[in-house]
């Protein structure tokens, strides 16, 4: 299994930016610990971070993977551009797992309405760090056991 990891606006300063909310573990660190739990099972993993809505949108369509983990960060409330992408991966068969780092819910109320969630095979939140490497052993359960 290849797994596309995309992290969207404002998650490459993980660690510095507000910390009492998103914790202090640093964006390189978090995807070194991805990387080395992604291939202790037995799976690869690209990861791509980016501001740009266009990138993200490309990379979902054109990179070659099986499973993506993607936190579009503030896209998801208004990204119908990344929704539509991630709705073109799962009509191609491609496992579509959304992340946060916090629960969207217990947060602003114009964060509640997320429209990317609506494309996402599932959606795991609230669980700081821990919500990327669920999404990971999700997608190779349901991958390696051919569950969707």
């Amino acid at each position: 299994m290849k797994v596309l990891l995309i992290n969207g606006p404002n998650l490459k300063y993980l660690g510095k930016r507000e910390p009492e909310i998103y914790g202090d573990s640093t964006f390189k660190e978090i995807e070194a610990d991805l990387k080395d739990y992604t291939k202790s099972l037995g799976h690869q993993i690209e990861s791509i971070v980016s501001n740009s809505e266009g990138e993200i949108v490309t990379a979902i369509c054109e990179k070659e993977y099986d499973a993506l983990v993607i936190n579009p960060g503030a896209y998801t409330h208004y990204s119908i551009a990344i929704m539509d992408a991630m709705k073109y991966a799962r009509g191609l068969g491609k496992f579509v797992a959304e992340v946060h780092l916090t629960n969207v819910f217990e947060r602003e109320d114009f964060r509640h309405e997320m429209l990317t969630t609506k494309e996402a095979d599932i959606v795991l939140m609230g669980g700081g760090v821990f919500s990327y490497f669920n999404a990971i052993s999700t997608a190779a359960a349901f991958l390696d056991k051919n569950l969707f």
